[in-house]
Parts: C-alpha cells; sequence; structure tokens
C-alpha cells in the first residue's frame, strides 16, 4: 500500500508508506519452498541422514544423562544406559525415513500420506520402548501430524520448518536480527499504533495519536 497526501503542496515533505507486499514494483521474487528431505538425495543417503543425526542426538543426550542426572560410574551401567537410549531413537528415526520412501515409492513424492504411514514404525518402537502401547499410539500421532504437516506446507509453498520463519523472503527485514526487531514491554512502543498501542498505562504515557490519515482525509 502506498499513500499520497491528499494535499501534497500543504506539505514540505512527501512521506510514503509502503506495507507488506509481496507482489509489485520493487519486490524480489520469493523462491518457491524447498523439500529438504528430497535434497538429501537417493534412499541410502536419506538412510545415512536420519543414523548420523539421530545417534548424535541421541548420544549427546545419553551422555548428559549419564553425567548429570543418573550419575553412573560403573562401566556396564553406562554402556547400557547409553545404548538404552541412541539404539531406540536412532532406530526409529531410520525406521521413520524408510517407512515414508517406501510410501513415496506408492503413493508419489509429495504423498502426506506418506508421512502419516512411515509414522507407524518410530511410534512403535517408541511404544515397545517405553512398554506401553498407549504411548506408541500417541506417539504414532505425534509423527504422523509433524510429517504431514512439513509435506503439506512444502506443497503448498508454505514456511516447511518449525524453528525458523519467513527467512527466504528478501522483501522483509531479517525477523531474528536483534537490531531491527521492535521490542517493546506490554506493548509500550514510542510510536502508537492500533496493534501495538497499550492501554494498561494510560495516564503515563503519551496517548494514542490515532491514524495518521485521519490528519488528511475525512473519515466518510
Amino acid at each position: 500500500m502506498v499513500f499520497f497526501p491528499k494535499y501534497p503542496l500543504l506539505m514540505p515533505h512527501r512521506t510514503i508508506f509502503k506495507g507488506y507486499i509481496e507482489e509489485g514494483e520493487g519486490q524480489q521474487p520469493i523462491r518457491k519452498t524447498v523439500d529438504w528431505v528430497e535434497e538429501i538425495g537417493g534412499f541410502e543417503d536419506k538412510l545415512k541422514y536420519a543414523a548420523k543425526h539421530s545417534f548424535l542426538l541421541s548420544a549427546g543426550f545419553a551422555i548428559v544423562d549419564i553425567r548429570a542426572v543418573s550419575k553412573l560410574t560403573e562401566r556396564n551401567a553406562q554402556l547400557a544406559r547409553f545404548a538404552f537410549y541412541t539404539v531406540p531413537i536412532t532406530l526409529g528415526a531410520v525406521g521413520w525415513m524408510g517407512g515414508v520412501e517406501l510410501g513415496k515409492s506408492f503413493l508419489g513424492k509429495d504423498s502426506v500420506m506418506a508421512w502419516a504411514g512411515g509414522a507407524v514404525i518410530p511410534g512403535g518402537i517408541y511404544g515397545i520402548w517405553r512398554r506401553a502401547l498407549h504411548k506408541g499410539c500417541t506417539s504414532t500421532a505425534f509423527f504422523a501430524f509433524i510429517g504431514a504437516a512439513y509435506q503439506h506446507s512444502t506443497n503448498m509453498n508454505y514456511t516447511n520448518t518449525f524453528l525458523f520463519h519467513n527467512l527466504d523472503n528478501p522483501n522483509v527485514i531479517h525477523p531474528w536480527n536483534p537490531f531491527t526487531r521492535d521490542y517493546s514491554a506490554w506493548n509500550i512502543t514510542q510510536q502508537g499504533t492500533d496493534k501495538e498501542w497499550s492501554h494498561i498505562t494510560e495516564g503515563i504515557q503519551a496517548s494514542d495519536p490515532g491514524p495518521s490519515w485521519k490528519k488528511w482525509e475525512d473519515e466518510k
């Protein structure tokens, strides 16, 4: 949105307000959402990726548990505790990736149901690991939701990650840059806007100036 004053000759300077838009003059194209799982490589590459990262994650968790939580000192107990975490988590990740790839071979690479079906493997492993059938069912539903949300977001060209948001839009200032973000306590800001102005501290801070367009346009 571009705003031009109704009577520009009465103003010494013309101010242009540009809203959040994704198309039009001056806008850089936003690249299509990338299916990063497919970019890993072939079937073997994906299994190696899942095995490597899940083992490193589970190994780190196991070491912290052995050193700081359980505080085990006997070597056999440490090895058993290490295997208790690394084996099921690694098998679950590799099984999930393998199950998803198997489902994609029948249903297609963009299939949401392939992710939902592949979630049965890590969910079943978790149920056996925790010795509780109901936990296996709930974890299967959780993994299915995560995988289906990822594939649906990829197919619909949405942001397909739960960790970062809108990082590939070149038209938006980096949302995680601490020097460009708008920080406020209880939505108290120097410039009051319709969504940011706080009514908690009325009487202490300056009153809401209202929309700027009212200075130049008739409400009717």
